[in-house]
């Protein structure tokens, strides 16, 4: 049952038992805010009586409560409505006087787990802290951060709208990111941008170009090249400028773009031809190189 539902059930008993002492029925059905107000004041009343009995006594007959109460630090007293609530030292604040003087609850009983579902609710479901905040604008419950705090875990809602997230298992390295080599022998190569270009001149539309970027696998260095476009030529020739840069590499890793399957393809048929590879023997030749 919520708080609300309570305090209706408690002033439809309250209101049957008056009209029974009086004789008489009521005039209209519809529960009124006076009657729901005195209602809420009687059940915190017995909840006070029931949890505080001994310190109610002591205030009911003027006396201060005893130096072994859990609630002497509040410095406790009776009101005109014969609720128990704390002093504090907000008497000359420009406050309600249930903010300055809170009525004091204890966080065992069924009633302040209600009122505390009841503002986390109507609240929007909101975080402890804040339920705290707001709790304390009318009510002070011992014990009400940790009752708080059980509410929202509880709350089927706010569990839902947090979600534990599900921690992916790391699969094992290959075993080209865990041999030690040479930089850039093992080499890792996409493309960023695309980024604007200054002009020539100022009539001239701003230029496009990107960036290749080159990683090494074992070492994690960066090369940059910038690249025209796209295109498959443009590609070669950054990669012609990072090799006479950083080296030749024994592998080069890469996604599956159009201009890196185009050089791919050009690199794989250079391999291939007879044509080439004559040329290449030749010129090592001359050069002395067998």
């Amino acid at each position: 049952m919520s708080k609300n539902g309570q305090i209706y059930r408690s002033t439809y008993c309250r209101r049957f038992l008056l009209h029974c002492q009086r004789k008489s029925r009521p005039t209209t059905t519809t529960i009124t805010v006076e009657e729901k107000q005195q209602a809420e004041v009687q059940l915190i009343r017995l909840v006070q009586q029931q949890t505080f009995a001994a310190e109610w006594k002591n205030l009911q007959q003027s006396q201060p409560v005893s130096a072994k109460s859990r609630i002497r630090w509040f410095y406790p007293f009776l009101s005109t409505d014969q609720l128990i609530r704390i002093e504090g030292r907000l008497k000359h604040a420009q406050q309600p006087y249930d903010t300055k003087h809170q009525i004091l609850l204890p966080s065992s009983h069924p009633l302040s787990t209600l009122l505390i579902r009841h503002l986390h609710e109507i609240n929007l479901h909101a975080a402890p802290q804040l339920l705290l905040n707001v709790l304390r604008l009318r009510y002070w419950v011992t014990g009400a951060r940790s009752l708080a705090r059980m509410i929202v875990q509880h709350c089927v809602i706010c569990v839902k709208a947090r979600p534990k997230l599900v921690q992916q298992f790391m699969a094992e390295l290959p075993v080209e990111r865990i041999t030690a080599t040479r930089p850039f022998t093992i080499t890792g190569i996409d493309y960023w941008g695309p980024i604007s270009l200054k002009p020539l001149h100022r009539r001239a539309a701003p230029g496009k170009a990107y960036v290749a970027v080159f990683v090494c696998f074992s070492t994690k260095a960066v090369h940059l090249e910038l690249v025209g476009d796209l295109s498959t030529t443009k590609f070669i020739q950054a990669l012609r400028r990072f090799v006479a840069r950083r080296g030749l590499c024994a592998e080069i890793f890469s996604d599956n773009g159009r201009n890196f399957v185009g050089a791919n393809n050009e690199l794989q048929h250079l391999v291939r031809s007879n044509e080439h590879h004559r040329s290449i023997t030749e010129e090592c030749a001359n050069n002395g190189i067998r």
